[in-house]
């Protein structure tokens, strides 16, 4: 698979990750929408198959650092995490 879809993939299962902190930290239900939307199935099957990818967050900072990657990289330090996101979302 190709670095940006790994890096791709890295991003979407920490904002994943980073839903169910936000929430419990807003006194919200996680799951209070579900069911509400008509491609939920969708997002819930690329949840699943970007968790299997197992891309870690030394990878994602690795891709980034390539000399052919678009955009500044990142480090360890700015790197979004589930807590990160979390915080970005309130």
């Amino acid at each position: 698979m190709g670095a940006a879809a790994r890096a791709a993939a890295h991003l979407l299962r920490v904002y994943a990750d980073g839903w169910a902190p936000f929430c419990c930290g807003a006194g919200i239900d996680p799951g209070a929408g579900d069911g509400l939307v008509e491609f939920e199935d969708t997002v819930r099957q690329v949840e699943e198959e970007t968790a299997a990818m197992g891309v870690s967050d030394a990878e994602a900072v690795a891709i980034a650092a390539r000399d052919d990657w678009q955009g500044d990289a990142p480090d360890e330090a700015s790197l979004k995490t589930r807590e990160s996101v979390a915080t970005e979302l309130q």
